[in-house]
C-alpha cells in the first residue's frame, strides 16, 4: 500500500500540467521533516515502554542507540 501510495504521488507531482522536478523537490522536503519526527517519535515511544528492559540491559540498548543517534 504505501509503495502504490508512493508511485501514485510521484506519479501526479511529475506529470501535472506545467509540472517541473521543483515541485516534486518541495514535496521532498516537506516529507522529510515529517518522517524524522515520526521516526524519533517510535523510537521515543519504544525506548519509554521498554524501561525495564533498558534497565536490565544498558549495553544492548546503548548498541542499538548509538547508530540511531549518529543518524540524526
Amino acid at each position: 500500500m504505501p509503495l502504490a501510495a508512493g508511485l501514485l504521488t510521484r506519479h501526479y507531482l511529475l506529470l501535472a500540467v506545467n509540472a517541473t522536478s521543483t515541485r516534486l523537490d518541495a514535496f521532498v522536503a516537506r516529507l522529510k521533516l515529517a518522517s524524522m519526527v515520526g521516526l524519533l517519535t517510535t523510537v521515543v515511544l519504544l525506548f519509554g515502554f521498554q524501561g525495564n528492559v533498558i534497565l536490565a540491559q544498558p549495553l544492548v540498548i546503548a548498541l542499538i542507540a548509538v547508530p540511531l543517534l549518529i543518524q540524526f
